[in-house]
C-alpha cells in the first residue's frame, strides 16, 4: 500500500482539476446540443455541468481546510 495513497492536498487539487475539465466538457456538449436544436439533451448537459460546479466548490472548500 505504500505509495498508493497520495496526500490529501494533492488529491483535492487533482479533483479540482478534474471538475474544471468536466465543467468545460459538459458545457461544450450542451452548446453542441443547443446548436443541434436538441433542447432536452442540452438541458441534461447543463444540469450535469451545474452539478460539477457544485463539486468544484466543495473540493475548493475542503482544500482550504487542509493543513
Amino acid at each position: 500500500m505504500v505509495g498508493l495513497v497520495g496526500s490529501v492536498k494533492k488529491d483535492l487539487r487533482d479533483a479540482i482539476k478534474g471538475e474544471r475539465h468536466n465543467i468545460r466538457m459538459y458545457s461544450s456538449y450542451a452548446r453542441q446540443a443547443t446548436k443541434d436544436r436538441d433542447k432536452v439533451t442540452a438541458a441534461v448537459f447543463r444540469d450535469i455541468a451545474s452539478d460539477e460546479v457544485s463539486h468544484l466548490k466543495h473540493f475548493k472548500a475542503a482544500l482550504r481546510h487542509v493543513k
